[in-house]
């Protein structure tokens, strides 16, 4: 496609903008080949970004490590925003309702891709020693069926659920209904260390509060809420945690819903007016 893009913006005069939404060589299993491997596709990615008229990223770290890596300008920013979006108040009880959890108990969510690396499996580990929260992971992936297995073995004791991804048209309708959110992506590549997922607009959209793991870059912007970090019982890798209390309706939220089709997961965006000074 970046070939196809390249050629058809040299024979038509268009412009042509190279959308980099992760820093690819360091990410999954690019990260991982031979070192010969990632120089060639380095170069290529390389030569793609200079040919283009313009690199678009999701937030500044990425943003600087690609005008170093590329020899380009600074590429211009577009976060991972949700729409604006009112919740409810009181909030919804959509979860307790859909899996009949007791009228006492905190929902942590995990809305996203079912895939390794992403915090699910510490989520797992974690969840038991959180007094009556429900782990309750919402989406597809790789990792389903092991997570289906896990939800049901009775030694879960009811902790764990697992419900299917739902049309971006109604996601932040559930994401206002858990308690916290949670997004301990596990800081194994540069990549991990500096993203900023859906799913941290998405909770500030709602109004939910985040826990996200250590390392885990900053979106820049004091309109979120609080930063700080937590200690649990298993030391400081509970990790920092914004907070954007259900009356905070502020943040980098985009003025539109997204289109119904498709379904909530990985990858995605909606453009945010301000990001471009993020």
């Amino acid at each position: 496609h970046n070939i196809a893009a390249l050629q058809l913006g040299r024979a038509t005069g268009a412009k042509v903008v190279y959308d980099a939404r992760d820093i690819y060589l360091e990410a999954a299993n690019l990260a991982r080949l031979p070192r010969p491997a990632r120089a060639l596709l380095a170069r290529v990615e390389r030569r793609w970004a200079r040919r283009a008229d313009r690199v678009l990223t999701v937030n500044r770290p990425y943003a600087e490590v690609m005008a170093a890596r590329f020899g380009v300008p600074l590429p211009a920013i577009v976060m991972n925003c949700s729409y604006r979006y009112l919740p409810p108040d009181p909030p919804a009880r959509r979860f307790h309702e859909r899996l009949g959890l007791d009228p006492a108990s905190r929902v942590v969510l995990y809305q996203g891709g079912f895939s390794r690396e992403r915090g699910i499996e510490q989520l797992l580990e974690a969840i038991g020693l959180v007094p009556s929260a429900v782990l309750v992971l919402l989406g597809y992936g790789p990792l389903q069926a092991e997570l289906e297995a896990r939800a049901a073995d009775p030694a879960s004791g009811g902790r764990v659920r697992v419900l299917p991804a739902v049309p971006p048209s109604e996601l932040l309708d559930w994401v206002a209904a858990a308690d916290v959110v949670a997004m301990p992506i596990q800081p194994t590549t540069l990549n991990h260390r500096l993203t900023t997922p859906n799913k941290l607009f998405e909770a500030l959209a709602a109004g939910v509060p985040v826990v996200g793991s250590v390392g885990r870059a900053s979106v820049g912007s004091p309109a979120i809420g609080r930063s700080l970090t937590a200690r649990g019982p298993r030391g400081p890798s509970s990790g920092p945690r914004r907070r954007s209390g259900r009356a905070r309706r502020r943040g980098c939220l985009a003025p539109r819903p997204p289109s119904p089709a498709g379904r909530v997961g990985p990858g995605g965006r909606t453009p945010c007016p301000s990001s471009s000074s993020s």
